[in-house]
């Protein structure tokens, strides 16, 4: 089963349940994109946030992902997994 979701599903939270360090930043004009490192570099998750809120690199983060934002994916034919 492969895990897919679009940045709006990922929310930065003081008490989020997964911990990550800030990789990289980009001002979008109206918002921010947040290139989250969790674990290693090898997995980056992206997040959607105002343009408002800002972080140095590598800072330390929490993050939530939105479960009605969240779908699952066949590996083999790629199609969606009706919940």
């Amino acid at each position: 089963m492969i895990l897919g979701f679009r940045p709006e599903a990922v929310k930065v939270s003081p008490n989020g349940a997964i911990a990550g360090r800030i990789y990289s930043a980009d001002l979008h004009g109206a918002y921010t994109m947040l290139h989250i490192a969790i674990g290693s570099d090898d997995l980056i998750v992206n997040a959607r946030v105002p343009r408002e809120l800002t972080y140095a690199i590598d800072t330390p983060v929490r993050v939530d992902l939105d479960p009605t934002l969240v779908r699952f994916f066949d590996p083999r034919t790629e199609n969606v997994i009706n919940q």
